[in-house]
């Protein structure tokens, strides 16, 4: 996953950002902080900053809609959905045979 996060002008300095994976039932399963230090903004334009998460093994309990939150300076600021469906197996034995 890949977001960037837009400052505007004046917002040089430290920033923290935290990441949420919430599961179908609307529980945080995972929850991760970042810190980020905004240096020389466009006085105009301010500036941006990249998220970038790779993760592996996240942990699905069940199929339906999950997300991952992020949420730059504790405000919310976007969910990403992952709706997860459950597949049968392709080991598993076929029905009627």
């Amino acid at each position: 996953m890949r977001h960037c996060i837009h400052f505007h002008p004046g917002e040089e300095g430290a920033h923290g950002a935290r990441i949420r994976f919430v599961d179908a039932d609307g529980r945080e399963t995972i929850g991760l902080n970042a810190d980020v230090t905004l240096r020389d903004l466009d006085p105009i334009e301010g500036g941006n900053t990249q998220l970038v998460l790779s993760m592996n093994s996240v942990p699905i309990g069940k199929a339906g809609r999950h997300s991952f939150d992020v949420f730059p300076d504790g405000r919310f600021e976007h969910s990403f959905p992952l709706v997860v469906e459950l597949r049968e197996s392709l080991d598993a034995p076929s029905r009627g045979h």
